[in-house]
């Protein structure tokens, strides 16, 4: 993959993480509040202390028969790999192309972090993981109705 392949790739990824992280935060929300209680998103889901695990832990409190947990956590690991994985750029084969953009694997030193592998991994889930929240969440009795190409959250 290449410098210029990788970022786009890596914004890509994130973006769509940050959206399932965000359906999570709402999940718990209506699950505790029945609304989308502004206060608590903005004061509790979003403060610096509330990680991805602790919201899975209390996902795995509160439905405990959601069947998507491994892949969610599969996403996140995912987008860890790519949001804080230094790129080495390899010297370019010739001036018609750009560098490959490697990453030496943070836990395996002699190797390097398979980009190409995890991206496709990660769009063979993300959608299957993206639907099973949104369900989750009109379980919980929350909405999202699409704006501008945007999500608003609305309560009834």
């Amino acid at each position: 993959m290449t410098r210029p392949e990788l970022t786009l790739k890596r914004g890509k990824i994130v973006n769509d993480f940050l959206h399932l992280e965000w359906t999570l935060s709402l999940i718990i929300t209506y699950k505790y509040f029945k609304r989308a209680d502004a206060d608590f998103l903005a004061q509790v889901m979003c403060d610096d202390s509330m990680t991805f695990g602790l919201r899975m832990n209390i996902l795995d409190k509160i439905s405990p028969t959601y069947t998507d947990s491994q892949k969610l956590r599969k996403l996140n690991k995912i987008r860890n790999y790519f949001a804080h994985c230094h790129l080495h750029v390899s010297v370019q084969q010739d001036s018609e192309s750009f560098a490959v953009a490697k990453s030496v694997h943070p836990k395996k030193f002699a190797e390097f972090v398979d980009f190409e592998a995890f991206a496709s991994d990660f769009d063979a889930s993300y959608e299957t993981v993206r639907l099973s929240l949104l369900e989750l969440l009109y379980e919980f009795g929350g909405k999202f109705e699409p704006f501008e190409g945007q999500v608003e959250i609305r309560d009834e």
